[in-house]
């Protein structure tokens, strides 16, 4: 797969993210697999400081995202769900009580949902490593 595909996705600004870094969620840069990234701007994307770049992160590159996570371990480990507001700079504790409400946070953009369903069903095809 072309890392052009992952830098060409829809932009749509951030309005939560979690807490802590992506790096803490086993995430790494799908085009040069570097841990040195932060939660970019950008919905489903992260920034990369070696690359310079937003990129969009697919299912195959989401660390513990990609696949069923085990909360209660997570916690136990250090790693936990909650998230920032970005622009009243509230956390928002993951909670059982509060689940349906803590993932209704996300921006829900048609664009954006289309080209990450085709980027992962282009890697579900058995393409899992980008072409440089």
């Amino acid at each position: 797969m072309d890392k052009e595909l992952l830098l060409a996705a829809p932009k749509v600004k951030r309005t939560h993210c979690y807490v802590q870094k992506p790096d803490v969620y086993d995430i790494c840069c799908p085009i040069c697999s570097s841990t040195n990234i932060t939660w970019s701007e950008f919905e489903k994307h992260i920034w990369c400081y070696e690359c310079e770049k937003d990129i969009l992160l697919s299912i195959y590159h989401a660390g513990i995202f990609s696949g069923p996570i085990p909360v209660g371990v997570c916690e136990i480990l250090g790693v936990v769900f909650d998230r920032i507001n970005i622009v009243t700079e509230e956390i928002i504790k993951l909670e059982s009580d509060n689940s349906e409400a803590f993932n209704n946070t996300w921006v829900r953009d048609e664009s954006l949902s289309r080209y990450e369903a085709k980027i992962n069903d282009i890697l579900s095809k058995g393409l899992t490593r980008l072409t440089l």
